[in-house]
């Protein structure tokens, strides 16, 4: 735990942390900019790294901070699917994915898009964030989702490992259409207008 930053008050290390998380996902690690940080947060470059002694250290609690709220609010939303059946689950999962994506829109594209990178620049403590979210993910598939595919109901010619690697592809594809379909909208109900028939075409192209 960063003790310094996280004895300021609530409001201030909100301010910073709401500031940090912009910077990093509009411009990633390596182009993030410490001057704009501290010019939008209105602190002072001594204060910044008093708190957190490099940008790696920084980039490190923001990714931290990013992976925990992501990897919670996943996890609730996740719980509250009740229906067994898979191609369901799946339409539910993605939903899900998409509400995490715009409710906490900084930290989502911060945590995917480390997920997806390279990490052979990173230090050692970042490299162990990746692995932690890569787990994760994977953890998460498996429990509320694969789980729950039948492999009795897969084509007989078609490969399992091939088939969940489709799933995965679909499932990012279809999180990041509605998270850009959707970004604008200030309302409950979201638009999933063509979801039903992406579904239908894994139900009646992969299971039989």
């Amino acid at each position: 735990m960063n003790s310094a930053f996280e004895n300021i008050s609530e409001i201030k290390r909100n301010m910073i942390i709401k500031t940090c998380l912009k910077e990093f996902s509009i411009y990633g690690y390596e182009n993030a900019s410490t001057n704009r940080i501290v010019n939008s947060a209105n602190i002072s470059k001594g204060i910044l790294f008093h708190y957190f002694k490099s940008k790696s250290n920084l980039f490190y609690y923001m990714l931290n901070y990013s992976q925990d709220i992501i990897k919670n609010n996943t996890i609730n939303e996740l719980k509250k699917i009740t229906n067994t059946d898979f191609c369901d689950r799946l339409k539910e999962f993605i939903k899900i994915s998409v509400k995490i994506g715009l409710t906490y829109k900084d930290e989502y594209i911060i945590y995917k898009s480390f997920i997806c990178s390279s990490t052979l620049d990173y230090n050692n403590e970042i490299k162990k964030l990746h692995i932690r979210g890569l787990q994760f993910d994977n953890m998460i598939y498996n429990l509320y989702l694969f789980q729950f595919l039948n492999k009795d109901i897969i084509k007989t010619s078609l490969e399992e490992k091939i088939l969940k690697d489709y799933i995965l592809n679909l499932i990012n594809f279809l999180t990041g259409k509605y998270i850009e379909l959707n970004k604008n909208e200030t309302k409950d109900i979201l638009n999933f207008n063509d979801l039903d028939n992406y579904i239908n075409l894994l139900k009646f192209g992969f299971i039989e």
